[in-house]
């Protein structure tokens, strides 16, 4: 995000911001799928893929999170849920309010409402700020270990599962 040029300065950052918010909007659906709770907003996405033919969006991943942090199958106290800061995110002041103001840049951007000349250092500082705070609010990501697991064996006698694994973190 360096350069003399904002406009794309801007498109650098709102990317980034996108790319995140998939990337937890993902973590989400993995955390659904381990504690067997569908999310309602995927056959929306899902609906709308099939019909129109169009993919996915910032909107489509900000609605995923949004519903996994406000459901109350996702807030369950008895429940253990894996990822339980990705059902936390809403409830701070921090991450909300900044990913809306991104998503909004990202939409004016898409829909021709920025022109590369009229981007001010005030937008740019502020969506650069914006972006700083959630990459702070979900530095959480950094923490989970990533393991792949490159194959099983089940020892039926033993009843022991052994596995070799790559450490990706």
């Amino acid at each position: 995000v360096s350069g003399p040029d904002r406009y794309r300065q801007l498109r650098a950052v709102l990317k980034a911001a996108e790319g995140h918010t998939c990337f937890l909007a993902q973590t989400a659906i993995l955390l659904s799928r381990a504690i067997d709770q569908p999310i309602r907003y995927l056959e929306t996405i899902a609906g709308r893929m099939s019909s129109r033919g169009s993919g996915t969006n910032f909107g489509d991943w900000l609605a995923v999170l949004k519903e996994v942090n406000e459901g109350r199958a996702f807030r369950q106290p008895d429940r253990v849920i894996p990822f339980t800061d990705v059902t936390e995110l809403c409830s701070g002041e921090n991450w909300e309010p900044c990913i809306r103001r991104l998503k909004e840049l990202r939409d004016d951007d898409s829909h021709g409402r920025i022109s590369p000349g009229s981007v001010s250092p005030t937008v740019l500082n502020q969506a650069k700020a914006d972006l700083g705070r959630v990459f702070r609010t979900t530095e959480f990501l950094t923490e989970y270990r990533l393991l792949l697991i490159v194959s099983t064996r089940f020892d039926s006698i033993r009843q022991l599962t052994r596995l070799e694994f790559r450490d990706l973190s």
